[in-house]
C-alpha cells in the first residue's frame, strides 16, 4: 500500500486504493518506556519526600506524622484519578486511520468508527474565509483543517499511543487526504499551503526524513536522563 501512497499522480476517481496508517511500534515502545519511567520516579519523589524529611532530622516526627495524614491520601486520590481518566478516554482512542474513496475514517479502540466524508465538505461560514481548506500553525505544529457543514475542523492524522501504536506515516496520510479532496471534491478551495502539499505529491522530490531518527534520540536522552537521575541525586 505504500506504493499508492508515493504514486499519488496516477490514482484515479476509478483507481484509489484504501491507505491505513502504519504503527511504528519500536518508536511507541520507546516512548512508554520512558512514561513509565518518569512516572515511576515523581510517585518515588512525592511519596518519598516525608520519610526524606523524617530521615535528615529536619522536621519533627509528629509533625511529619500529621502532614502525612493528610498527603498520602492526596497523592492517592490524584493517582486514582489519573487512572480513571485513562479508562475513560481510552473508548475514544483511535487505533486505525483509512482513507479511500469516501474519505477519512477512524477505527475507535472500541470498535466504532467516525470519520469524514468528502461530500460533507464546504464552505465555512465565516464570511471572511476565502480558502475552504487551509492549515494552521500552533505551538510548533501545522494542522489541515477543513469546513464541514459551515464548521471549521481539524484532521487528525495520528492514531493513540497509549491504547494502540504511532502512525509513522502520518505525512503520507496527509497527502493522501488531501489529493482525494483534490480528486473527488475539485470544488473546495484549496489554500496556497495546502497547494504545496499538493504540489509535492504531483511533484515528488527524493529528500532524506529525519524525523523518525530524532524522535527516536529525543526519547533515548530522556529515558537515559530518568535513569541517572537517582546517581545524581544520591
Amino acid at each position: 500500500m505504500a506504493n499508492e501512497a508515493n504514486n499519488m499522480c496516477f490514482l484515479t476517481k476509478e483507481v484509489f486504493p484504501e491507505y491505513r496508517s502504519e504503527p511504528a511500534r519500536f518508536t511507541t515502545w520507546l516512548a512508554r518506556i520512558a512514561v513509565v519511567l518518569f512516572g515511576f520516579w515523581l510517585v518515588v519523589l512525592f511519596c518519598g519526600m516525608p520519610v526524606t524529611f523524617y530521615i535528615e532530622g529536619s522536621i519533627p516526627g509528629r509533625k511529619i506524622a500529621l502532614f502525612s495524614v493528610c498527603y498520602y491520601p492526596v497523592i492517592l486520590w490524584l493517582i486514582y484519578r489519573s487512572m480513571r481518566y485513562a479508562l475513560t478516554i481510552r473508548k475514544k482512542a483511535v487505533a486505525h486511520i483509512r482513507i479511500n474513496k469516501d474519505g477519512i475514517f477512524y477505527d475507535k479502540i472500541d470498535g466504532s468508527v467516525t470519520g469524514i466524508r468528502y461530500q460533507d465538505l464546504g464552505p465555512s461560514s465565516d464570511p471572511r474565509r476565502t480558502d475552504d481548506m487551509f492549515t494552521w500553525r500552533h505551538s510548533g505544529r501545522t494542522s489541515v483543517w477543513v469546513c464541514i457543514h459551515g464548521n471549521e475542523q481539524a484532521i487528525n492524522f495520528q492514531t493513540d499511543a497509549i491504547h494502540s501504536y504511532y502512525a509513522r506515516n502520518t505525512s503520507e496520510l496527509r497527502n493522501y487526504f488531501i489529493y482525494g479532496v483534490s480528486i473527488f471534491r475539485p470544488d473546495i478551495r484549496m489554500s496556497p499551503d495546502i497547494k504545496i502539499y499538493l504540489s509535492d505529491v504531483l511533484n515528488p522530490t527524493k529528500s532524506a526524513n529525519y524525523s523518525g531518527l530524532i524522535t527516536f534520540g529525543l526519547i533515548a536522552v530522556i529515558c537515559l536522563v530518568i535513569l541517572c537521575i537517582p546517581f545524581w541525586t544520591a
